[in-house]
């Protein structure tokens, strides 16, 4: 932490490449484990890039808008929400998106799950949306709920396929009640899919190691 206060969100002049990569990596690690001053820091780069895109080095958009979005309140959920909606930029719709899927906040992640499902967001968009909140720890296993309460209107919705695609960061599951609600959701639904068949029983190999490993630890 003082190492991240001391660097700063904000590139200086004569930076390496080697700080520069350390900056990304460090400033969104010590935020998220605690430094309150650092959040509120990436929550005004935030909204003042949404006013202008050149308030943040290009280099650390991504890991301010993570931050910022990871401990947003209703406010600034609003703001990142309505630009990932209505933005043409397709790089920015895709920044938005998965910063938004590290929300923390029960109540905003419930509304950017149902998200998913709303007019407002492209199939491709929904599944990149849903595929980043299973790939977060914290998210995963509300996002397998939701998954499963509304399977059928989001495999109507997103591309071809995307159901097994889902499937793979699911495999990050390692308990022994979520094993057992991944394979009675999937087991049946899996070989109805192309390549599902194939990527549920991976999924549950590394699912099964996971628990082998931590009753072993």
């Amino acid at each position: 932490m003082p190492l991240a206060r001391e660097l700063g969100w904000q590139e200086r002049a004569g930076d390496s490449d080697d700080l520069r990569d350390l900056r990304v990596t460090l400033l969104p690690y010590a935020a998220e484990t605690g430094d309150l001053a650092l959040r509120a820091q990436a929550r005004e780069l935030a909204l003042a890039w949404i006013a202008n895109r050149e308030a943040v080095p290009a280099t650390m958009t991504r890991a301010v808008l993570d931050t910022a979005a990871r401990f947003a309140d209703a406010g600034l959920y609003e703001q990142l929400q309505a630009l990932a909606t209505s933005t043409l930029d397709l790089r920015e719709r895709y920044y938005l998106l998965s910063a938004l899927a590290k929300l923390r906040d029960s109540a905003l992640r419930e509304r950017l799950l149902a998200l998913a499902l709303q007019k407002d967001l492209s199939g491709r968009d929904a599944r990149d949306l849903f595929e980043d909140a299973l790939e977060d720890e914290v998210n995963r296993r509300p996002a397998f709920d939701f998954l499963r309460a509304n399977y059928d209107a989001l495999a109507a919705k997103l591309p071809e396929h995307s159901m097994a695609r889902l499937m793979a960061p699911l495999a990050e599951l390692c308990t022994r009640e979520e094993r057992e609600l991944f394979a009675g959701f999937f087991k049946e639904r899996a070989p109805q899919v192309l390549g599902g068949a194939r990527q549920y029983r991976q999924s549950l190999e590394r699912i099964d190691l996971c628990i082998a490993a931590r009753n072993n630890s």
